[in-house]
């Protein structure tokens, strides 16, 4: 069965890629990984994307937004990702078209998780960025820390910085578990 099921997550992970690419003809790819994350991972992929940034001459702001969400998102899946026998657990991919970046993330879930997940986004999205603001440094102050060392703040970071909300769906991949993808979107022109 766990063979059977890495096969499917890779297969998600391919698919995903190319249904995404086809909705926009005109984005290219900046990065794309599929694997376990590690804190190396987490460092390489985030300097990876900030030199291609400068190099394309985007605004301090957007690579700055960028880099916020890449870490907080890499983050998340560094702690919360689940890995299958072949590393196939999690992945990021970047997006850009002439407007617009677009970081997705995908990681493995258990499907007991799913509810207390929904409810956690659901909130979060319907804050406004006043009460998002005041949400995250109530969130700081407390200084509390999971067992898996997360503080609660990645998603709220992810959606102050992107400006948006957070998209998000949960792909079935078996009675046990499914594969949680969320994305941002980062306008190129915004301030």
């Amino acid at each position: 069965m766990l063979c059977d099921f890495d096969i499917l997550i890779k297969n998600f992970n391919q698919n995903y890629q190319e249904r995404n690419l086809d909705k926009g003809k005109k984005r290219s790819i900046v990065l794309s990984y599929c694997g376990m994350i590690s804190q190396d991972l987490v460092n390489s992929i985030a300097s990876c994307v900030e030199q291609k940034m400068i190099a394309s001459l985007e605004s301090k702001k957007v690579v700055k937004r960028m880099f916020s969400i890449l870490i907080e998102g890499l983050q998340n899946l560094k702690l919360h990702g689940i890995e299958g026998l072949n590393g196939e657990g999690c992945f990021v991919l970047i997006t850009k078209d002439e407007n617009n970046y677009y970081i997705e993330f995908g990681n493995l879930i258990p499907n007991q998780s799913l509810e207390k997940l929904t409810n956690i986004l659901e909130k979060i999205n319907h804050y406004s960025q006043e009460e998002l603001k005041e949400v995250y440094v109530q969130q700081l102050s407390k200084g509390i820390f999971s067992e898996k060392g997360g503080a609660g703040l990645g998603f709220l970071t992810m959606r102050l910085k992107s400006h948006g909300i957070i998209k998000y769906k949960f792909h079935s991949l078996s009675d046990d578990y499914s594969m949680f993808t969320y994305s941002f979107i980062i306008n190129k022109l915004e301030n």
